[in-house]
């Protein structure tokens, strides 16, 4: 019901869990590449956030249909 305050707890799941897989590395029996992908904009005073997807194309979760490829690595 509170969409900002969804989109601030995913930004910091997504951050934590981005953290767990840089050190354990994605499971060997995933069948997916995963990119960690960087949003510049949502929480733009702390440097952005983080989410992990699939590759291919950006899908940016922070903005969704608004902005949904906007992405800068």
């Amino acid at each position: 019901k509170d969409l900002p305050t969804a989109r601030v707890a995913f930004a910091d799941l997504s951050s934590a869990f981005a953290k767990l897989l840089r050190v354990t590395g994605v499971p060997a029996d995933y069948e997916h590449e995963v990119q960690e992908m960087h949003c510049p904009m949502f929480l733009e005073e702390t440097g952005g956030a983080f989410w992990l997807q699939h590759s291919g194309s950006a899908r940016n979760p922070y903005f969704g249909s608004k902005m949904l490829t906007c992405f800068d690595r």
